[in-house]
C-alpha cells in the first residue's frame, strides 16, 4: 500500500466532515499517531484501512480509488464572467440523491456509535 493512501484517507475524511480525533478513537490510537498515518510517515495496515473505511462510511475501494480531480473538477465548475460567480453542477439528480442518502446514513451511524460510547461511559 503506497503512502498516497494516507492522503486519500485524509481527503475522504475531510469531505465527510469527520475529525482525526474521532477516527483515531475508533481505531484505538492517539490522534497524533493517526495524523502520522494520514501524512504517510506511519504505514496504514490493511486491517486499519478496513476500519477507517467503516468509520468514514465508505468502501475501502472508494478510498483506494479516490481521485480529488474527479470530485472537484467534474462535479463543480466555477465560471467568473463579468464579476458573476456561477456554479454548475454536472452531477445527475440520482447521483445527488444517492450522495445525500449516503451522508444521512453516515450521520446515523456516527450518532449510533456516539450513543453507544455514551452508554458505555454511563452518560446516557
Amino acid at each position: 500500500m503506497s503512502n498516497a493512501i494516507g492522503y486519500k484517507v485524509r481527503k475522504v475524511r475531510e469531505l465527510k466532515g469527520i475529525t482525526q480525533e474521532y477516527v483515531a478513537e475508533s481505531l484505538g490510537v492517539k490522534q497524533n499517531t493517526y495524523s502520522r498515518m494520514e501524512t504517510g510517515s506511519l504505514k496504514i495496515q490493511d486491517a486499519q484501512l478496513d476500519k477507517i473505511a467503516e468509520v468514514l462510511g465508505v468502501e475501502r475501494e472508494e478510498i483506494e480509488s479516490f481521485d480529488e480531480k474527479l470530485v472537484f473538477y467534474n462535479c463543480t465548475q466555477h465560471n467568473n464572467t463579468i464579476g458573476i460567480n456561477q456554479t454548475f453542477n454536472n452531477a445527475s439528480s440520482d447521483d445527488i440523491k444517492r450522495l445525500y442518502e449516503e451522508l444521512l446514513s453516515a450521520k446515523d451511524r456516527i450518532i449510533a456509535q456516539l450513543e453507544r460510547r455514551l452508554r458505555d461511559l454511563g452518560e446516557l
